[in-house]
């Protein structure tokens, strides 16, 4: 009996660490390991399950081109002006402090560099300057293009003025940009250093060796120089009628009627614009060369000028038209005047408001002492002075500030008028032209 309670009991225990085990027909089945899904059931976004999954592809960005740089676009001058550097759009589009002779003049096809100096832009009196530093030659300035001007240069005559400064009592000068590299016309500078220089421009001038296309403006030293402005007007006959910069026109296509004048104001140079010029004035260029008398009677025609004591006067040729010679003269204060009482309210002057520049150009005896000066006591106030070699051009500024520093405390002495003479002889002297600018 003993030994099967013993046997029960093992057989309990057996029992018991076999259910321990997980064994019997209770047993949890194992996990089974997922199996992935067939090939054929993946499904591609956007397409069917049998199709192969394709790339996608991306559009390759358009290349742009590089814009192409701005085309050039000549300057273009109002009407009536042939040239006005103050009216050059580049030029007066650049900004002060601009430096580079390409950057500077690549954009108009009226001015070049003359040699190396540095070109730089500066404010001056008409609008943006053009300055020159570093002037190795005296010629190293810049030269002044017309062959795109259209202007007709074979029939007419132009007047070509360029106003700047120079340091060091330096003088302004006009010549051909080749060879024989003339020098066609010189002006001092003031005890400021500005000049005012003119030069008629007509075929004769045009066709002469290196003067063709171009001229240079230059001084006769190597100070640093300015160029505050830089015009081309019509000059001489056809002047007024020149607004179409010499175009011709077919009369055919004139208008048969031709509308009332309109009244306007009295007429006001623009800056650099002439404002009277002797060429220009019908009264007296309707006399004939050779024509011969008093200065009295040679200047009646016109109101602008009169004679200082007794001389014989004679018209001669003149730039752009007639001029005068002045003879036989017995007094060295024998003398042409210009006067202003007509000239003033005719054309707008206003000496207080503005200031003008007069340019003479003659002929005298070598050694002369060219001078403008007052027409009144005292006489010798002097607004400039110039020693000639024959041929001559001489300037001076016109305003109350030029007359009252010109005239050494009485500006009253250049209240009615200028007179033009040698003051060192009594010889006889021709003048060419007189132009009348305002600055």
């Amino acid at each position: 009996m003993k030994k099967f309670w013993i046997v029960s009991l093992i057989l309990v225990v057996v029992l018991a660490l076999a259910t321990a085990c997980g064994g019997g027909d209770d047993e949890p089945a194992a996990t089974p390991t997922p199996t992935p899904p067939a090939t054929e059931d993946v499904v591609t976004p956007g397409g069917d399950a049998d199709e192969t999954p394709t790339e996608v592809e991306v559009d390759t960005p358009t290349e742009v081109d590089e814009p192409d740089e701005p085309e050039f676009v000549p300057i273009v001058m109002p009407a009536g002006v042939v040239y006005d550097m103050s009216l050059d759009s580049h030029i007066q589009g650049l900004d002060a402090g601009t430096v580079g002779g390409v950057m500077i003049f690549s954009g108009t096809q009226f001015i070049m560099t003359a040699g190396s100096p540095t070109y730089s832009i500066v404010e001056g009196p008409y609008g943006n300057a053009i300055r020159l530093t570093n002037r190795e030659y005296d010629w190293n300035g810049i030269d002044f293009v017309t062959e795109d001007l259209g202007w007709n240069i074979a029939a007419n005559s132009y007047l070509m003025t360029v106003t700047g400064h120079v340091g060091g009592g330096g003088v302004g000068r006009i010549g051909g940009a080749d060879g024989p590299w003339t020098e066609f016309v010189t002006a001092p500078s003031d005890d400021d250093g500005n000049f005012v220089v003119s030069l008629v421009l007509d075929a004769d001038l045009y066709a002469e060796a290196g003067s063709r296309n171009q001229f240079r403006i230059q001084t006769n030293c190597t100070f640093d120089l300015t160029i505050y402005n830089i015009t081309v007007m019509p000059y001489g006959e056809g002047a007024a009628a020149a607004d179409d910069n010499g175009a011709d026109e077919d009369e055919d296509d004139a208008p048969e009627e031709v509308a009332p004048p309109v009244e306007v104001d009295e007429p006001v140079a623009a800056a650099g614009g002439v404002v009277w010029s002797l060429a220009t004035d019908g009264a007296f260029q309707g006399q004939d060369i050779g024509d011969t008398g008093s200065g009295e009677a040679i200047f009646n025609p016109t109101p602008h000028l009169v004679n200082a004591g007794g001389f014989t006067a004679t018209v001669v040729a003149g730039v752009g038209g007639i001029g005068f010679e002045v003879s036989n003269r017995t007094e060295y204060w024998h003398a042409a005047d210009v006067l202003w009482a007509d000239l003033v309210p005719d054309y707008g002057i206003d000496f207080s408001a503005n200031s003008y520049t007069i340019t003479f150009t003659g002929t005298a005896a070598a050694g002369s002492y060219m001078v403008i000066e007052g027409r009144t006591a005292p006489w010798d106030n002097q607004l400039a002075t110039l020693t000639t070699d024959g041929n001559f051009t001489i300037s001076a500024t016109l305003s109350d500030a030029a007359f009252a520093a010109g005239s050494e405390g009485n500006a009253g002495s250049f209240s009615t008028g200028v007179r033009i003479r040698p003051n060192n002889n009594m010889d006889p002297y021709s003048i060419t032209s007189i132009v009348i600018t305002r600055n």
